[in-house]
């Protein structure tokens, strides 16, 4: 029903923190954005004490040093492209570097290891179009809308191969538990929950009591606004 849906529901007005609504897009564009800078928690950088550097450095004993971009793979991803997905900030449609495959598969490649090998980024694989959607709750607080970012498509290609070879080299080294399943291929939300039912009703049948704690963490930024810039 979603891709038969023809009439998107836009974002109308939004209240000020004054208690007044917007007049236009550009105030409630605002609002929006300060609403999703002010939920954004900066960390810094170099945490984490040297015993927990030295277990995520030495496990196994393995390192994965570097990631070799084909352009086998590359054209693999460009052909695997949904043609109406929007474009990022760069404006390439994934319909044009489809189309383009054979053509820029190759020279993609080639940005795509300098870049890993220099550890840079391009300006523009670092912006994103960001779509405020409303999930639930009153449409006029900006606090239930999410923000959805539109990046560059060759950036998501780049990330796609490099997820593909971390995960390679984290179950070639068998560093991911086996009660992980956030995040691994074949495992989600649901198998974790159907592999909890099935371990609580197997101890319901033994006569063991069973205790369930749910835990959900929200992390919120307390940083004043002028940080947040």
């Amino acid at each position: 029903m979603r891709n038969l849906q023809t009439v998107k529901t836009g974002v109308s007005q939004i209240r000020k923190k004054d208690g007044s609504l917007t007049d236009n897009d550009k105030e409630a564009a605002d609002e929006l954005c300060t609403a999703f800078k002010e939920a954004f928690t900066f960390e810094a950088d170099g945490g984490g004490n040297e015993c927990e550097k030295q277990e995520h450095t030495e496990h196994h004993g393995v390192h994965l040093n570097e990631v070799k971009f084909t352009t086998e793979s590359v054209l693999k991803k460009l052909l695997g492209l949904d043609s109406s997905k929007s474009p990022g900030p760069d404006g390439l449609h994934p319909h044009f570097l489809k189309s383009c495959a054979a053509n820029v598969a190759r020279p993609l490649m080639m940005i795509f290891q300098k870049s890993f090998q220099t550890g840079t980024i391009h300006q523009d694989w670092k912006t994103a179009v960001i779509s405020p959607i409303f999930k639930k709750g009153q449409k006029t607080d900006p606090g239930y809308y999410r923000p959805v970012s539109l990046t560059s498509v060759p950036c998501k290609i780049m990330e796609s191969l490099i997820k593909e070879e971390l995960l390679g080299y984290l179950n070639e080294t068998k560093a991911i538990s086996t009660h992980q399943h956030g995040f691994v291929k074949g495992r989600s939300c649901l198998t974790n929950l159907l592999h909890s039912f099935e371990e609580w009703t197997k101890a319901l049948d033994e006569g063991y009591g069973v205790d369930v704690i749910y835990l959900d963490f929200v992390w919120r930024s307390i940083q004043s606004r002028t940080d947040v810039y």
